[in-house]
């Protein structure tokens, strides 16, 4: 499974995918997106025209990015024993998820 960062937890791990995809970090570098790159806080997923993704969650949850979007995971707390504690922002730049 490729790793995106080895610092952070993931929140998100890539899935399925088509098109061009890429997984950029808050320093600005980018990754080609391909199944098991992993989306960590701060962390920006790019879709072309022709794109898509589905990311699943740490919470099991899944999302799929559509095409031509930039969805950013602002912040995101996840705890299966504290499931009061959890919280999620996801910023979309453009485009759309479900």
């Amino acid at each position: 499974m490729c790793s995106f960062s080895l610092a952070a937890l993931a929140n998100g791990t890539l899935t399925h995918l088509s098109g061009k995809v890429s997984v950029q970090k808050a320093d600005g570098t980018t990754a080609a997106g391909a199944a098991g790159v992993q989306v960590v806080e701060s962390g920006t997923v790019v879709t072309g025209a022709d794109g898509f993704v589905r990311m699943e969650l740490t919470d099991g949850g899944e999302m799929v990015i559509g095409p031509d979007t930039q969805l950013r995971i602002e912040n995101y707390h996840y705890s299966k024993d504290k499931p009061e504690k959890d919280s999620f922002i996801f910023r979309t730049i453009k485009g759309g998820f479900r």
